[in-house]
């Protein structure tokens, strides 16, 4: 797809609060969906801690934020971005060190084939811009046809 819209962000937003999704629930925010790139904003919760001191996000929210930023880079390069259907065929998180404020995942498109996409993910701590993790996912395209 050619003419991403602008607003993207903002109705891939609406989608996920609509349908109840895990990204909604912890509270992930859409930041940006274009043609080149996909971010996600997560606001620093005690809910999504380590029992540590000080507490640092756990693993898992990190991983999740990876894996949705992840396909939301490839929606843009499916023939209908907003039905066709994607799944995660393999992913890689690199754990770099903890964080203890809000995340920003920003993920960018490595391929997108037919049948199969790869993207690079990063998480950055925002206050800081220090790198959290990095990560890369494979996924599977579906398409209508299919």
């Amino acid at each position: 797809m050619d003419d991403f819209p602008d607003d993207a962000a903002e109705f891939v937003q609406q989608h996920i609060e609509d349908t109840g999704s895990f990204l909604a629930w912890i509270g992930g925010e859409v930041t940006e969906v274009s043609r080149d790139c996909a971010e996600v904003r997560l606001s620093f919760d005690d809910h999504h801690t380590n029992s540590t001191e000080p507490p640092t996000v756990h693993g898992g929210v990190t991983a999740t934020l990876v894996d949705t930023v992840g396909s939301l880079a490839l929606r843009p390069h499916l023939q209908d971005p907003f039905n066709d259907q994607l799944a995660t065929i393999n992913l890689n998180v690199n754990y770099l060190r903890g964080g203890d404020g809000d995340l920003v995942a920003r993920g960018t498109v490595v391929r997108a084939g037919n049948s199969v996409g790869v993207t690079e993910i990063t998480v950055e701590q925002e206050d800081t811009d220090e790198l959290l993790a990095v990560g890369q996912g494979a996924y599977r395209l579906f398409t209508d046809a299919e």
